[in-house]
């Protein structure tokens, strides 16, 4: 970026070098540091600027970066302001030496040049005139309100396409080419998780683990398959009755926790007053219950009662009475309890392969009847499954990390197991051989860290940031935590037990040290909470290799001191949220639940807990989403005004000729939109924002430039009409800026060519970007701004009295007459300096007009008039 920005210098440099070849070397440096120098410092500065800008950001790298590019431009332009004069200078020298050594080596060589030379120039220089007046006459100058009305007309279209195609990108940015391994995970998974069935042989049909599933289709196949969730370490829920159970008097039950499959229930329908109906409750059972447990379950008290529940759950409260009034009459399907399938569970992260019974027993059928004298009631069908002593599975066609389990929490069931209905069959039970092993080893780790809420006690962070670089230490321990206050463990308890019980905070598990804290206090006869005298010793016993139901060392939820003192923790509640696919403004809805319940936390708690806080991967990803919206917002205002600034200062305080220079910058901006979210069907994410802000800046450099050289020669042709006084301001400008314009355009590119062969997408982005606002700059400083210019340019109204040292220029300008009486004294000083019997007369004309300042020409004399350009009349 430096290399292409700072060509944009080089080019102007040396124009104004050649404009400026007829003056002494020293007027010639002074004259080409005061024009070129300023004009430069002009367009670096709102360069400059724009990236500078960037540090009104709440984003620390984009800041960093702002400033960094800034400081670099700002340190090309200086560093070419001191060391280009002298490479200038040392160019023409050797240019001269080897030209006098030529000529001194072979005279018939000089005189061989002297005959070939004179045309080769001459056409060499028309051919350029030509085709640049050839393209001003007949295109620009002849149809510049034409010109000047299709490209409003071409930004509105822009604009308005640009409001209807615009997406957000609220997740991550893509780092990788979208054929890159990395992104074909998910690809590749959908290709299989779709699928529900597939056969290994005529005899065996084996299906995925679905979402929805009647008894009639769990009969069809033979053996299931599903994914264990990635959303919770591997854990099993509920639990088999163990050997004690089976050995003592009273029947061993089977502990399953039950949720809906669907909350809300996708199946409902509407039932009008004085119509009958029916709701189903399907239950699936995961877990080795035997055939004649699950029968006998099913005629039990506590089944209806199990169904009620699985109903009410997931219809309205319109309906709560109704299904009530109606489950005595409610009745199972005629279809038996078949035996169970083989289910077989694979857990991704570390390959390890389980397995259990399955089964979907018969439907429980309540009939509804809606009163006559009520309104239409919606009732819903539910499907609840069980798990028992299993991990939960995966539904086919969903990812491995987005949640299962739904908001509310898990219903607790006991099935009855008698030992009689223990004794499988062995063709039942040939799967069991495989089954979930006790304990669940800590291999298993939670890929739901993303996911995960941590309410901190004991910590004191440090507001905000430093403008740039980073803070040493952020953080420090709050001396007012003390852990043995028995306020404090009451504080650190009630936390843990009142999250999951608000439905607001979509809590669906907490890892909580302190619950085990408890129960190990208890176990020796200590009451809760444990008394300060006795606390270090009791929690240092606790702490010292304490593994906790979830896998996870207590330590790794704790800052400890030498001796085991507890200086600040840290509790862990897992929420029904996905970290990839949420929007951020639910995120933060659900982190403005957790604000009001922390703080209501913080303003019951006495003073030994100190202040609790709370922190998440959610609320950093959705924070810094919404901060790059409303940030680039104000960056790219004040991007805009700084460009205003610089516009005014190098027009002379031209209001008019700056909002037009604005406005071009405004179109060029907008054209870019266009391309990255029409043309290319970019959404609008940190990269592509960061794009637009970027290269606000530069977008205004050529305008800038166009827009001075206007001001200048719009001062000449005092005495011609308005739109003569334009058209000559216009074609000046473009005669001096369009090369430098065009090769500065064609070295940004060239330097920032090898982007496209990256293999971050960050940079390839970077590199077509660059590429189309460097070709909508040009256009629009050399045909979009020249047709407005045309048509409505100011002419006479800078504020120059306000500049002293601009009027003061101004006023050393010669006038007309004074150019003209010059221009003959220079003749005959060019013709005596020149020998006659060396250079015809042809050459003369040819030398001074190569020669010549620009400011002498509008005087000439027709006979050694140059060929008109763009337009003027000769």
């Amino acid at each position: 970026l430096i290399v292409g920005i700072g060509s944009d210098t080089v080019f102007v440099f040396g124009d104004f070098w050649e404009q400026e070849r007829h003056r002494k070397l020293d007027d010639r440096v002074a004259v080409v540091l005061m024009e070129a120098g300023k004009n430069c410092f002009a367009t670096s500065l709102t360069t400059a600027a724009s990236f500078l800008a960037n540090m009104a950001s709440v984003l620390q790298p984009l800041r960093e970066f702002g400033f960094f590019m800034g400081l670099c431009i700002l340190g090309a332009y200086l560093y070419l302001l001191v060391g280009l004069p002298v490479l200038l200078i040392l160019n023409d020298k050797l240019s001269s030496c080897r030209a006098a050594a030529d000529a001194a080596v072979s005279p018939l060589a000089a005189v061989y040049l002297e005959g070939k030379t004179e045309p080769d120039l001459k056409m060499k220089g028309r051919l350029s005139r030509r085709l640049g007046n050839c393209c001003l006459r007949r295109c620009l100058v002849a149809h510049s309100v034409s010109c000047f009305a299709f490209f409003i007309l071409i930004v509105a279209i822009f604009a308005v396409w640009v409001a209807n195609e615009i997406t957000v990108d609220a997740g991550v940015p893509q780092m990788f080419p979208s054929d890159h391994n990395l992104n074909s995970v998910e690809a590749v998974a959908e290709l299989f998780g779709a699928a529900e069935e597939h056969f290994t042989n005529d005899q065996i049909r084996v299906c995925n683990f679905v979402q929805h599933q009647r008894q009639s289709q769990f009969k069809s196949c033979a053996v299931h398959l599903c994914q264990i969730t990635l959303e919770m370490p591997l854990t099993r829920i509920g639990r088999l009755p163990d050997e004690e159970a089976a050995n003592s008097s009273e029947t061993p039950m089977a502990e399953c926790g039950c949720f809906p499959t669907t909350k809300p229930s996708r199946r409902c329908f509407s039932v009008s007053p004085q119509s009958t109906s029916q709701v189903w409750v399907t239950p699936r059972v995961v877990g080795d219950i035997p055939e004649a447990a699950l029968k006998t379950w099913q005629e039990s008290d506590e089944f209806r009662q199990f169904v009620l529940d699985a109903a009410l759950e997931v219809n309205s409260w319109q309906a709560y009475q109704l299904l009530r009034d109606s489950i005595p009459q409610g009745f199972s399907q005629a279809a038996d309890v078949t035996a169970p399938h083989f289910l077989k569970q694979e857990f991704w992260e570390t390959g390890e392969q389980l397995s259990a019974s399955y089964n979907v027993l018969p439907s429980f059928v309540i009939p509804v009847t809606i009163p006559p004298n009520s309104s239409a009631v919606e009732l819903c069908h539910a499907e609840e499954i069980c798990y028992c002593g299993a991990p939960v599975c995966t539904y086919a066609g969903e990812r491995l990390v987005d949640p299962v389990m739904p908001n509310a929490s898990w219903d607790q069931v006991q099935i009855p197991v008698p030992e009689t209905s223990r004794r499988l069959e062995a063709g039942e039970a040939a799967h069991v051989a495989a089954r979930l092993p006790s304990p669940v080893s800590r291999s298993g780790r939670s890929l739901s860290s993303g996911v995960d809420v941590a309410v901190v006690w004991g910590i004191l962070v440090e507001d905000g940031s430093p403008l740039l670089g980073s803070r040493e230490e952020t953080w420090s321990f709050n001396v007012a935590f003390r852990p043995e206050s028995p306020f404090t463990q009451r504080t650190l308890l009630q936390t843990c037990r009142q999250a999951p019980s608000q439905p607001e905070l979509l809590v669906i598990r907490t890892v909580c040290w302190i619950e085990q804290f408890r129960q190990f206090a208890a176990g020796k006869d200590l009451p809760f909470p444990v008394h300060s005298s006795v606390f270090q010793q009791t929690f240092a016993e606790f702490v010292d290799g304490r593994v906790l139901p979830s896998g996870f060392l207590a330590k790794e939820f704790m800052w400890l001191g030498p001796d085991f003192e507890l200086r600040a923790t840290f509790m862990q509640f897992f929420v029904s949220v996905n970290y990839m696919t949420a929007a951020s403004a639910s995120i933060l809805t659900l982190m403005q639940s957790w604000d009001k319940v922390i703080d209501d936390v913080n303003k019951d708690a006495p003073a030994d807990v100190g202040e609790a806080w709370h922190t998440s991967q959610l609320w950093i990803r959705a924070e810094a989403e919404s901060a790059i919206v409303s940030s680039t917002v104000v960056t790219m205002i004040v991007s805009v005004a700084c460009g205003l600034a610089g516009a005014l200062l190098f027009t002379h305080l031209d209001i008019l000729l700056s909002l037009m220079v604005v406005v071009a910058v405004t179109g060029v901006t907008i054209s870019l939109a266009w391309f990255m979210i029409v043309f290319m069907g970019w959404p609008v994410g940190v990269l592509e924002v960061l794009g637009l802000i970027v290269f606000v800046g530069y977008s205004i450099t050529y305008s800038l430039h166009i827009a001075h050289k206007y001001q200048l020669h719009s001062m000449e042709l005092e005495e011609e009409p308005l739109s003569e006084r334009r058209r000559h301001a216009v074609v000046q400008a473009l005669q001096s800026m369009a090369s430098s314009v065009l090769g500065s355009a064609a070295t940004t590119l060239g330097s920032s060519f090898f982007l496209f062969f990256c293999q971050l997408v960050i940079f390839v982005k970077l590199a077509t970007v660059l590429f189309a606002v460097t070709f909508f700059a040009c256009v629009f400083a050399i045909l979009a701004l020249p047709a407005a210019l045309l048509c409505i340019g100011p002419v006479g109204t800078a504020c120059i009295h306000l500049i002293p040292w601009a009027s003061k220029q101004l006023a050393k300008e010669p006038s007309s007459s004074a150019i003209a009486a010059s221009s003959t004294k220079l003749t005959s000083s060019l013709a005596r300096k020149i020998p006659k019997d060396e250079i015809s007369s042809s050459q003369k004309t040819q030398v001074f007009i190569s020669s010549t300042p620009s400011a002498f020409k509008s005087s000439w004399p027709v006979a050694i008039a140059p060929e008109p350009f763009a337009g003027v009349a000769s």
